[in-house]
């Protein structure tokens, strides 16, 4: 039978060229992101921790009503901001996302004053989405041992 890690490789070379799924799979992560953000979720699937009072008056009195991270809602800089990385090639697919705005790592490890509302990684739902378009690729390029013969 062989190696398990000579079977995945010979997955890996007949899925083909997986270059058409950098942008769906950008943009699906991309969505996630949004998504999540304007829930107030992490990459878990749990609500962030509440806001301060004092921020919460002060977002009431700037007309800003936004879930944590995310005042700005839709524009805010932890949605706009977000970069999604993603290199394809042959058998060969890997993303990661992040953002160029030093103070997210505060949000990433909390602080003495700065509860922990983490942002990284991306929840199941998003990721299913990407399997999602990696299998619906391979299956209409027909590439790969499990499509012979059907």
């Amino acid at each position: 039978m062989g190696k398990i890690s000579d079977r995945l490789s010979d997955i890996a070379r007949n899925a083909g060229d997986l270059t058409p799924l950098r942008e769906p799979v950008r943009n699906a992560l991309k969505d996630g992101n949004r998504a999540d953000r304007l829930a107030g979720l992490d990459w878990e699937g749990r609500p962030f921790k509440d806001l301060a009072p004092s921020t919460l008056e002060r977002r009431r009195k700037q007309g800003l009503n936004g879930p944590p991270l995310a005042a700005h809602g839709p524009t805010a800089r932890i949605i706009t901001k977000f970069f999604v990385d993603v290199r394809a090639g042959v058998g060969r697919l890997t993303f990661t996302g992040s953002w160029p705005m030093d103070w997210v790592r505060f949000h990433v490890t909390g602080s003495r004053r700065l509860p922990r509302r983490d942002p990284m990684g991306f929840r199941a739902p998003t990721l299913d989405r990407a399997r999602a378009l990696l299998l619906e690729h391979i299956a209409n390029n027909k590439k790969g041992w499990w499509f012979r013969g059907r």
